[in-house]
């Protein structure tokens, strides 16, 4: 089964154009940023993999109003694509035809532009195990991220910059017990010489079922594009044969303007 779902991971990767992943005995979905709508008002992205377990494929894709931080449309969700050998692949089910044909003309409606995902800014792959390896967490925990949006290689200002703070909190649910975790992201801007506050860009009240039995958050990915942020969250939770990874991003307007690349 692992062999099997590790020659999945890998062609899905290149059918997608997904981002690199560890694979493991539990689910790693894959990612893709598919982009912003050029007002930036909504975004899209896809996770995509197969099931431990039963081997099924899947593909999820959800557009995103970021000014609102939620859902602009219903997710296209695509499940349990299965492979017979694992090549050639089954043909398209009427239902996956239909989703995808839902899915372009969404993004058609948002005027979602495939590729148009502003400036990259901090990148912690799911490869990186610079702090701790891949899923690993410590419960309730804190993790801090420092970046910029302009660098200049004559500037010794280091005192300015955005600092991005995750903190897994305790939670409870009825069907996961005590043992999950919700989670706050506060944004610190200290990109000028005047003091700031704190942009809360979200705080979990509860835990939402969507998430399932979510144990662990990290920060892999944040985009700036005009005024809007997008922070792209590692969700961890117990699978069938291991821990599974899924992706949620947090979105919000910047309350200032981000530094400009030609001040």
């Amino acid at each position: 089964m692992r062999t099997k779902n590790l020659f999945i991971f890998l062609l899905t990767a290149l059918i997608f154009g997904a981002a690199p992943a560890v694979v493991t005995a539990g689910d790693f979905a894959f990612f893709k940023f598919l982009g912003f709508s050029r007002d930036g008002k909504y975004l899209a992205f896809e996770e995509s993999g197969s099931y431990d377990g039963s081997g099924g494929y899947y593909t999820h894709t959800f557009f995103v109003d970021t000014e609102k931080n939620e859902y602009a449309l219903a997710p296209g969700l695509i499940d349990n694509f299965l492979y017979e050998n694992p090549l050639p692949p089954k043909p398209q089910t009427r239902l996956e035809r239909k989703i995808k044909l839902e899915t372009a003309a969404r993004l058609r409606q948002l005027k979602i532009v495939d590729g148009n995902t502003g400036d990259l800014l901090v990148a912690h792959l799911p490869t990186d195990w610079t702090n701790e390896p891949f899923y690993e967490t410590d419960g309730a925990s804190t993790e801090t991220v420092k970046f910029n949006n302009v660098v200049y290689a004559n500037s010794r200002d280091a005192e300015k910059y955005y600092e991005l703070t995750l903190k897994t909190l305790p939670a409870e649910s009825k069907d996961c017990g005590t043992d999950v975790f919700k989670f706050e992201l506060l944004l610190a801007d200290k990109t000028s010489s005047e003091e700031r506050p704190v942009q809360v860009l979200q705080s979990d009240k509860t835990l939402p079922e969507s998430r399932g039995c979510a144990y662990g958050y990290r920060i892999e990915r944040v985009y700036f594009y005009g005024d809007r942020i997008a922070v792209f969250l590692q969700v961890f939770s117990q699978g069938f044969e291991g821990p599974d990874l899924r992706y949620r991003v947090v979105t919000a307007r910047l309350d200032n303007e981000p530094l400009s690349k030609y001040y």
